[in-house]
């Protein structure tokens, strides 16, 4: 355990793994690069969040490929918070939503808009506080991302309950007219089978059925200690009506083999997903060593 201050980069053309000088040490954050903004950001790493050995980490750093240099951001979180989410949207914007604070679990969001260098707040509120929670971005299968929309799934809420329960971060929606938009929060009309967090959910490309593959996870967290790794796997179903904005229902599949949580989910192929590793039941249980894959 414990934090590290030298992380590691893996260099594609001296295909090894070489070490990268940092500016702090932190867990729980997120790292994202920046794409299709037309600004000096795009090809560079954007770190935020997390808890440093001190408490939560006031910087944002921004970490550039080419010089493999770190910088510090002038601008900062409206709010601090680690174990949330991070989400490239389709003009350049990354979405940070839910986590830990130092006030609790968090239901709000906030943008990075890399043409302003600022962070925007999200004018309303997720239906729930989330964190340990997945948010992934849909693509509708159309030319224009103006029916796209993020999915934010489960997490565990202020009072350490998982949920089965979803929200929609829809980009065209204009919560406030008076403000300058930058979109909003809208709930999902239908919930899993089984609450869940640490779990993985991935998009699907336009060639699938469905839009996302949600994946394991825990479903308790009694006492704040995570456990019963569940065997679900739950596809999305995404709608767009420009009337009412982004709809959509779960329904579940096949079970995994092993019940997992705490694994990861990865493209394969144009049909096939690999689930690998995790924990077997609990926080403290055995962690698995065989893999499986999902086709669909």
């Amino acid at each position: 355990g414990g934090l590290t201050v030298e992380p590691d980069m893996y260099d594609p053309v001296l295909d090894d793994i070489v070490w990268a000088p940092n500016m702090d040490s932190r867990s729980g954050h997120t790292a994202t690069e920046i794409k299709n903004s037309g600004t000096s950001y795009d090809g560079k790493i954007l770190i935020v969040g997390g808890r440093t050995l001190t408490g939560y980490a006031p910087t944002i750093l921004l970490f550039d490929p080419a010089t493999k240099t770190f910088s510090t951001e002038a601008d900062q979180l409206r709010r601090y918070r680690a174990n949330h989410t991070a989400t490239l949207l389709a003009d350049g914007r990354v979405l940070f939503t839910g986590g830990n604070s130092p006030v609790g679990v968090l239901m709000n969001g906030e943008i990075f808009d890399p043409r302003t260098g600022d962070f925007d707040r999200v004018l309303n509120l997720m239906s729930e506080a989330r964190t340990y929670h997945t948010a992934t971005y849909l693509d509708n299968k159309t030319p224009t991302p103006d029916d796209d929309a993020v999915l934010i799934v489960g997490g565990f809420d202020k009072n350490d309950f998982p949920l089965d329960s979803a929200d929609f971060f829809d980009p065209s929606f204009i919560v406030q007219p008076q403000f300058t938009p930058v979109g909003g929060f809208r709930p999902v009309n239908s919930t899993l089978q089984e609450p869940v967090f640490h779990h993985t959910a991935t998009a699907l490309p336009d060639t699938a059925l469905d839009d996302a593959v949600i994946v394991g996870g825990f479903t308790d967290n009694t006492g704040g200690s995570p456990s019963g790794s569940t065997a679900q796997v739950s596809v999305f179903q995404y709608t767009y009506d420009p009337a009412t904005g982004p709809d959509g229902i779960f329904v579940r599949t096949n079970d995994l083999l092993r019940a997992r949580a705490r694994h990861t989910t990865t493209h394969l192929d144009t049909h096939t997903l690999l689930m690998v590793w995790g924990l077997d039941w609990d926080e403290f249980g055995d962690a698995l060593s065989v893999g499986e894959e999902y086709d669909y």
